[in-house]
């Protein structure tokens, strides 16, 4: 029994989720009332509305526990998401904070600092977060990703389950196979499938049971209590470099652990590109269109001005590094050359949003176009062979739009003082 639920499905979810989902976004910051009757009421008012349920994206967007949606619930942003009641459809939620003490009878894909999970959810639970605590009921697979996750004894998990994070501690029951990449983590569970990690320390309590497999790499500091029962085989994996010494590893193996790690390393990417990216388009909005107007009417300029960025910026910090005087400028050079990378992903997935709300004729508000067109992205990159090369165009048509833009700021710049 193999894992079968990484980013991928979770990418995929989201952009089902949103598309099939109609979503109204006005700019006005009245106070919202949280009642599902309140949709026409509010779209007079300037609110947020998503299928008839009205809320305020900068406040706290509470669902009280005698309340029903019979309705996907979905919050774009606020500052705490309080779900206590019963939620008939799924839920994707953007917050600071998000707890969820009620019944979700579909979905959960949250996205927030601080997450909480003492209710239920009777489909897949996917989070990331600062911080997450699960005491609730995941009726199928749960995907977690943040800096310190705990899954309390009082947790019910129903399938497979997969965790990275710096600080991981399950001690619920699982009922499918667990996988779990981090820096430190405490397992004192009953595992119904294999236990796979990849940490730098990990704990095996004695009251836990492994009825698969457990594997660990070889170089992590492992600690397996004596009265641990593992059903299985205990495998100690190689570090990377050392697995073309290892004949029982095979070529296939390798694979699926280079891919695995590619999985994990996108899930925990995601998050900080995501909140950069829509800082970046509530800031700076007009700056944000015209580098889309740059992509969508001169896409091969932008193509070739990114690839020429691409190769000719470290050489220039090269040469430059080589004088003393030049030294300062190459150190700006480079800080400049990362930050147009980074940000690339930025505005091609704004313009991509902008591709989905076309074909599908829907009027996206930017933020939910960025999100659409990130996710998409995503999607894109975990497509062998196709998601890198993707992965490159995005690179220098982001980077290549950024600097045209820039480079017409100047010249309108210069024009104004002549």
């Amino acid at each position: 029994m193999k894992y079968k639920f990484p980013i991928l499905t979770l990418c995929l979810f989201s952009v089902f989720f949103l598309l099939v989902s109609p979503l109204k976004i006005h700019a006005q910051s009245e106070e919202a009332q949280t009642e599902e009757t309140a949709s026409e009421e509010s779209s007079q008012s300037g609110e947020m509305l998503y299928t008839g349920y009205a809320v305020n994206p900068s406040k706290v967007v509470t669902v009280a526990s005698d309340q029903v949606i019979d309705k996907d619930f979905y919050v774009a942003a606020a500052d705490v998401v309080e779900i206590y009641g019963t939620v008939n459809g799924d839920v994707y939620a953007i917050a600071g904070q998000i707890i969820v003490g009620g019944t979700i009878n579909g979905d959960l894909l949250a996205v927030a600092g601080t997450a909480i999970l003492s209710g239920e959810v009777t489909e897949d639970a996917r989070i990331i977060a600062g911080q997450i605590t699960i005491d609730g009921k995941v009726g199928k697979n749960l995907t977690a990703a943040g800096g310190n996750i705990e899954i309390t004894n009082g947790s019910v998990l129903s399938k497979g389950v997969l965790l990275a994070g710096g600080n991981i501690s399950l001690m619920a029951p699982a009922a499918g196979d667990v996988s779990i990449a981090a820096g430190n983590a405490i397992v004192s569970s009953q595992v119904g499938g294999d236990l796979v990690t990849y940490t730098g320390s990990l704990r095996v309590s004695p009251d836990s049971t492994v009825a698969g497999n457990l594997v660990y790499n070889k170089d992590a500091d492992v600690s397996i209590d004596n009265k641990a029962v593992i059903s299985g085989t205990i495998i100690k994996r190689e570090p990377l470099e050392k697995l073309k010494d290892v004949k029982a590893v095979s070529m296939q193996e390798i694979s699926k652990s280079l891919a695995k790690a590619k999985r994990d390393m996108m899930l925990i990417g995601f998050l900080p590109i995501l909140i950069v990216g829509l800082i970046i388009i509530k800031l700076f909005p007009k700056y944000v269109g015209d580098v889309n107007n740059q992509i969508q009417k001169g896409l091969l300029s932008s193509v070739l001005t990114g690839f020429a960025g691409l190769i000719l910026t470290p050489i220039a910090a090269l040469i430059l590094f080589m004088t003393l005087v030049g030294i300062p400028i190459a150190g700006i050079l480079l800080f400049a050359y990362v930050l147009l990378l980074y940000l690339a992903r930025v505005y091609v997935a704004y313009w991509a949003g902008g591709f989905i709300s076309k074909t599908f004729k829907r009027n996206f508000g930017n933020a939910t176009r960025f999100v659409l067109g990130l996710v998409l992205l995503y999607v894109i990159y975990m497509i062998p062979i196709l998601g890198s090369l993707v992965i490159f165009a995005v690179l220098i048509i982001g980077m290549g739009s950024a600097i045209l833009v820039c480079f017409s700021y100047i010249k309108a710049g210069r024009a104004r003082q002549e």
